[in-house]
C-alpha cells in the first residue's frame, strides 16, 4: 500500500493494522501485536506511548519500514521533525516526501528541494494540489529556490493528468475526473494508476461493477499491490459479488498483514455472507485494539444481532446511543433487538428515531410498520410499507397486498 503521508498525519495514523488468517511464530504474532497496539494508542493521541509500542514491536521483528514510518508520523505530529527525520531516514526513499517536509520544518530548504525532486521522480509522486496545500511549505513558496524549482515542469504530461483526476475527485466531480482518466486508460499509460483512479470514481459514483472491473485491471498489471485488491474487494462487496470479494480482501491480507482495514472489510464481507461465526471472530479481533472506533462497535452489534446474541449487541447500542454515535446504525440496530424480544413499542419509537436520522432506509421504514401490524394499528403500517416501495423495497408490495386493502400503488 502507498506509504506516502501527507502533513495530515492524524488521518493516515487512523489506517489500523491488523492480522487474519496467517500462521506465524510466536515472536511473529507479539511483533503484531505491539504494532496493532500502537496504532490503537495512536487514534486516541497517546502518543508517547504508541512510540513504546512501536518499539516494542520492532525490536520482535515487525516490518522496520511500516514501524519507522508509524514512529516518524508522531514525532511529526509532535513537531519533533530532528527525530521524524531520523525515523524517515530507517524508511528510504519511499519517505522521501515525508523527509521533504521534515527538512522544511528544519529550515534546510536546499535538502527540501532535493528530496521533493526524489518523491516527484517516484512512482508515486504526490499531487500538485497537495504540495500547494502543504503549510510546511508555506514559507518557503516566495523564495528564488522555490520559484526556481518549479520553474521546470517536474512532472511527465501523463502524471499531470493523473494529478488532475486526483484534484478533481477531491472535488467530488467525478464524471470530470473519468474524463481525463479514459484517454490514459486507452493509451495504457500508466494504466495501473489510471484504472485504479477511474474505478475509485465509479465506486463513488455508486457504479459498483465498473469500479470492480477498473480495479480488477489495476490489479492484474500490479499483482502484488494489496491496496488495489483492496479496493476490489470492496467494490466486489457492495456489487453483491461476495465469493469473489473474499478471494480478493484475502489475498490483500496475505500480502500485507499491516492494514486493519482489510480485517474489518473482511468482517463485512462474512456478514454478509451469512458465514456468522467467521465475522464474529473478525471484529472480535479488530475490537481488541479498535474498540473506540463506532464503525467497529456498529458492525459487531450487527453481527451479534444476527447470531441472536440479543444481549449482547443491546449493550453495544446503548453505549452508541450515549455517546451520540453511529447516526441512524444504533437506533435501527436497538429497535430490532426490541422487535425480536417482543417489545413492539419500544421498537417503534426507536425505528422512529433513526428514521428521523435517515428516512431514506427503506427496511427501517418496513420493520417499524411490521410492529405497527403487530400491535393492530394496520394504518400506520400501511403508510409505513407504502413508504418502503417508494424507496425501492420490492418485497414491500406483496406484505401491502395482503394488509393493505385499497392501496394505490
Amino acid at each position: 500500500m502507498n506509504s506516502m503521508i501527507p502533513f495530515n498525519l492524524r488521518k493516515i495514523l487512523s489506517l489500523s493494522i491488523l492480522l487474519v488468517g496467517l500462521q506465524l511464530s510466536l515472536k511473529s504474532q507479539s511483533a503484531i501485536n505491539q504494532f496493532y497496539t500502537g496504532i490503537s494508542l495512536a487514534e486516541k493521541g497517546s502518543l508517547e506511548q504508541a512510540i513504546d509500542a512501536f518499539q516494542s514491536a520492532l525490536q520482535d521483528g515487525a516490518d522496520a519500514s511500516k514501524v519507522y514510518q508509524q514512529i516518524g508520523s508522531i514525532y511529526l505530529i509532535e513537531h519533533q521533525a530532528g527525530k521524524a527525520l531520523e525515523a524517515f531516514r530507517q524508511v528510504g526513499s519511499e519517505s522521501s516526501y515525508e523527509q521533504a517536509l521534515c527538512y522544511a520544518l528544519l529550515n534546510q530548504p536546499e535538502q527540501m528541494l532535493e528530496f521533493l525532486r526524489i518523491n516527484l521522480k517516484s512512482s508515486h509522486p504526490t499531487p500538485y494540489y497537495l504540495i500547494q496545500k502543504e503549510s510546511a511549505f508555506q514559507a518557503y513558496k516566495s523564495t528564488a529556490l522555490w520559484l526556481e524549482f518549479w520553474s521546470v515542469n517536474q512532472y511527465s504530461s501523463t502524471t499531470t493528468n493523473l494529478n488532475e483526476a486526483h484534484y478533481l475527485i477531491s472535488q467530488q466531480k467525478y464524471d470530470d475526473a473519468i474524463q481525463v482518466l479514459n484517454p490514459l486508460v486507452e493509451k495504457r499509460a500508466m494504466q495501473a494508476e489510471a484504472y485504479f483512479l477511474r474505478g475509485k470514481s465509479y465506486l463513488l459514483l455508486e457504479e459498483f461493477r465498473f469500479a470492480a472491473e477498473d480495479f480488477k485491471d489495476a490489479s492484474s498489471l500490479k499483482p502484488k499491490n494489496d491496496e488495489y485488491l483492496y479496493y476490489v474487494a470492496l467494490a466486489r462487496m457492495k456489487q453483491g459479488a461476495l465469493s469473489k470479494a473474499a478471494v480478493a480482501i484475502e489475498e490483500a491480507i496475505r500480502l500485507n498483514a499491516y492494514n486493519p482495514e482489510y480485517l474489518y472489510l473482511k468482517a463485512q464481507i462474512d456478514y454478509k455472507s451469512d458465514k456468522l461465526e467467521q465475522a464474529s471472530q473478525h471484529i472480535q479481533t479488530y475490537c481488541m485494539y479498535f474498540n473506540h472506533q463506532e464503525k467497529a462497535l456498529v458492525l459487531k452489534a450487527r453481527i451479534l444481532l444476527a447470531m441472536n446474541q440479543l444481549d449482547s449487541a443491546l449493550e453495544i447500542t446503548q453505549q452508541l446511543i450515549r455517546q451520540e454515535q453511529g447516526g441512524d446504525e444504533p437506533w435501527f440496530i436497538r429497535g430490532s433487538i426490541f422487535q425480536n424480544k417482543g417489545l413492539y413499542l419500544q421498537a417503534i419509537e426507536d425505528y422512529g428515531m433513526a428514521i428521523d436520522i435517515n428516512p431514506k432506509d427503506p427496511l427501517t421504514w418496513m420493520n417499524r410498520g411490521n410492529c405497527y401490524l403487530l400491535v393492530n394499528d394496520s394504518e400506520k403500517a400501511c403508510k409505513d410499507f407504502n413508504k418502503a416501495l417508494q424507496l425501492g423495497y420490492k418485497d414491500a408490495y406483496l406484505t401491502i397486498r395482503e394488509y393493505c386493502s385499497g392501496t394505490t400503488f
